[in-house]
């Protein structure tokens, strides 16, 4: 019992958003409707995709959703998505030509990958520091000041062409196997002579003296060394030494004098040679000359005669194995040169400092720490062996032709790969993606690119892409459609709508359903009428906007469809299809489907097996009220009474007195006046209607048969009891019963 003294219902858990109208029974508030659980909830139109509605027509989104401006929940990713778009909470689905990354990032994609670079945008491509961009679209290390006799390996790093070396100011000098002593290399094994010297028949280099060495041989430019019995004057020619000098003449070759002109030569017996006698085997010697201890006039050279010996004053001669130097000096002399290093004594050499000597006796150099995979070619300074090549710690480090790609050179033409890359049968080294590639190809570790016609999903998996997309189907390889169900491939290779039996005056628009051409209207799904906007009564729209009169009409000047009475119906009213109605004192002549007179042939010669609906008496058939004399057009001796209809029936006949029946066995809904048979009517009389009249054809010829039977049977019963009378349907009635069925079968009535 409530306050106001009335009994309320009571629902146990009351009826939160609603009201009990009952015992445990409840009604929602508007705006809120039952669930299956009988509980009242809130009801938003149109949804509320990723959310839920928490009063009428107002959602609240999902975790990882939020209301945009449209009232929609749009999902949310954490940081934004760059180039890509939101698809669900934190996951992101990247625009075309970007790919996710490990990071889940959207980067873009470069095809064949950006070797020394970077992708900055998709199939584009920016160098690293150090790299520019050649025509053919790749980074390629840049080296200030170009790399002269090599090429650029790597920034400001130069590597050398073959026949070359890196010198210890970084740049490819030629190499020349076994040096160019008194020159300097200038290409790979050719060298060219310093100023003063000049290349003899075996490649070296001998130094020059203009004017020759006569009796000696040219040691450096313009520099000669006498033979030996001969020595340098001071015109720096060599003339002979003829030991003792020749007092009163010259030398004319080594210890060989020629008499001056007045004087002749001695036996060499006795006298002071060099000298002069002054007192009995006593000599005083010239100047320049000194008293031995054998008591013999000796030239003195001031100084002495190092590595040699005086033959005249101040005059010395070297000793063998010895030459005379620019100052006069006797120095030794070591057959072929002392290479890098200078002569001590006659053919023995020393080392200059940053060389020593080696087993061949020759001066080779000194690298400090070796010169692995190399050869030292001076002090501290290495050449590579061939297949390696100097780096920038003036290390021989392995050259591998091609570079190695995600690898490095481990010797000569041989890569190891980098982690997560494997070498395969080229000899390069390719990413590993576990699970592999399908549809693509691995570009990076665990990362694959997708081949041509493909493209990255939401789940890093290549599928194919079908430009133009796939219209009522799905993209199964690029460019190749498969259609849905309801569709099939056209020869444009579009899926286009599958309509059984095809859609004649129309087109197919979806799968069972036909879509109308112009001037055509649906009667059902598949099937198409023509429309005839003023439609054609008595007759059929067999093309849009044209008719075609039925049996028994034909065309008026305005195009419409008339009855037509072949007779005109004289002393009458055509009525319908050839049946006239005869004014008063006329009847109906069948045959001739004229109004005669009533006195004339009026006689019915089998007036008792024809008048039907009326008496025959001497051969007249008189018509019983309502109904009206008409004569048979077959048989113009039979007579038959037919009923009379007021008002007229339209588009139908007179069954019985006032009743009329339409032509399409429907009855009129006015009485009197049955619909038209247009264009339409026709048309799904006779094409939608089929399948069923065919279906029940068989039915209604069962049925006549039947009816054909009773009726013979009836009519033999009624002759034996009524005499007079006998009943038959006029060839009048048939035309109006049966004459517009759809097969034209006639149909007896009893």
């Amino acid at each position: 019992m409530n306050t106001g003294n009335k009994c309320t219902p009571i629902c146990k858990g009351g009826c939160e958003n609603g009201f009990c109208i009952s015992p445990d029974k409840c009604s929602c508030n508007e705006g809120y409707q039952m669930d299956i659980e009988n509980k009242c909830i809130p009801v938003c139109e149109g949804g509320c995709e990723n959310g839920f509605c928490i009063s009428p027509d107002k959602c609240s989104c999902n975790e990882g959703y939020e209301m945009n401006n449209g009232n929609k929940c749009t999902p949310i990713c954490k940081g934004g998505c760059e180039n890509g778009f939101c698809i669900s909470p934190d996951k992101c689905l990247c625009n075309e030509g970007y790919e996710m990354d490990i990071e889940n990032k959207c980067t873009p994609n470069c095809k064949g990958g950006c070797e020394n670079g970077f992708c900055i945008s998709p199939d584009k491509c920016s160098c690293n520091e150090g790299y520019q961009m050649d025509i053919e679209n790749k980074c390629i290390p840049v080296c200030e000041g170009g790399c002269e006799n090599g090429f650029c390996i790597s920034p400001d790093k130069c590597s050398c062409n073959e026949g070359y070396e890196m010198d210890i100011e970084k740049k490819c000098t030629p190499i020349c196997k076994g040096g160019c002593e008194n020159g300097f290399c200038i290409s790979p094994d050719k060298c060219s002579c310093n100023k003063g010297y000049e290349m003899d028949i075996e490649n070296k280099c001998i130094p020059v003296c203009e004017g020759g060495c006569e009796n000696g041989f040219c040691i450096s430019p313009d520099k000669c060394s006498c033979n030996e019995g001969y020595q340098m004057d001071i015109e720096n020619k060599c003339i002979p030494v003829c030991e003792g000098g020749c007092e009163n003449g010259f030398c004319i070759s080594p210890d060989k004098c020629s008499c001056n002109e007045g004087y002749e030569m001695n036996n060499g017996k006795g006298g002071c040679e060099n000298g002069f006698c002054i007192s009995p085997d006593k000599c005083l010697c010239n100047e320049g000359y000194e008293m031995d201890i054998e008591n013999k006039c000796t030239p003195n050279c001031k100084g002495g005669c190092e590595n040699g010996f005086c033959i005249s004053p101040d005059k010395c001669s070297c000793n063998e194995g010895y030459q005379m130097d620019i100052e006069n000096k006797c120095i030794p002399v070591c057959e072929g040169g002392c290479e890098n290093g200078f002569c001590i004594s006659p053919d023995k050499c020393s080392c200059n400092e940053g060389y020593e000597m080696n087993t061949g006796d020759k001066c080779t150099p000194i690298c400090k720490g070796g010169c692995e995979n190399g050869f030292c070619i001076s002090p501290d300074k290495c050449s590579c062996n061939e297949g390696y090549e100097m780096d920038i710690e003036n290390k021989c480090i392995p050259v591998c032709e091609g570079g190695c790609e995600n690898g490095f050179c481990i010797s000569p033409d041989k890569c190891s790969c980098n982690e997560g890359y494997e070498m395969n049968n080229g000899n390069k080294c390719t990413p590993i993606c576990k699970g592999g590639c399908e549809n693509g190809f691995c570009i990076s570790p665990d990362k694959c690119s997708c081949n041509e016609g493909y493209e990255m999903d939401i789940e890093n998996k290549c599928i194919p892409v079908c430009e133009g997309g796939c219209e009522n189907g799905f993209c199964i390889s690029p460019d190749k459609c498969s259609c849905n169900e309801g569709y099939e491939m056209d020869i444009e290779n579009k899926c286009i709508p599958v309509c059984e039996g095809g859609c004649e005056n129309g087109l197919c628009s979806a799968p069972g359903i036909c879509s109308c051409n112009e001037g055509y209207a649906h009667a059902g799904n598949e099937t198409c009428i023509p429309t005839c906007k003023k439609g054609c009564q008595n007759g059929l729209c067999k093309l849009p906007g044209q008719c075609q009169c039925l049996d028994g009409f034909k065309k008026s000047v305005d195009g419409n469809c008339e009855l037509h009475c072949p007779s005109s119906c004289r002393n009458g009213k055509c009525i319908s299809p050839g049946i006239c109605k005869c004014d008063d004192g006329f009847i109906f002549d069948g045959q001739t489907g004229s109004c005669l007179p009533e006195n004339e042939k009026l006689v019915d010669t089998d007036c008792h097996q024809s008048c039907q609906n009326g008496t025959c008496l001497d051969g007249i058939c008189t018509c019983e009220d309502n109904y009206k004399l008409h004569r048979d057009r077959i048989d113009n001796r039979r007579l038959s009474c037919l009923p009379i209809c007021e008002p007229e029936c339209i588009n139908g006949y007179c069954e019985a007195p006032g009743i009329c029946a339409c032509f399409d066995g429907e009855s009129p809904s006015d009485g009197y006046h049955c619909p038209s048979w247009d264009s339409s009517e026709a048309l799904e009389s006779s094409k939608y209607k089929k399948k069923q009249i065919k279906h029940l054809k068989w039915i209604f010829v069962t049925i006549a048969v039947v009816a054909l039977v009773l009726a013979i049977v009836i009519a033999m019963l009624m002759m034996h009891i009524f005499k007079k009378h006998s009943y038959r349907v006029d060839e009048n009635e048939k035309k109006f019963g049966v004459y517009f069925s759809a097969k034209m079968a006639d149909i007896i009535r009893a």
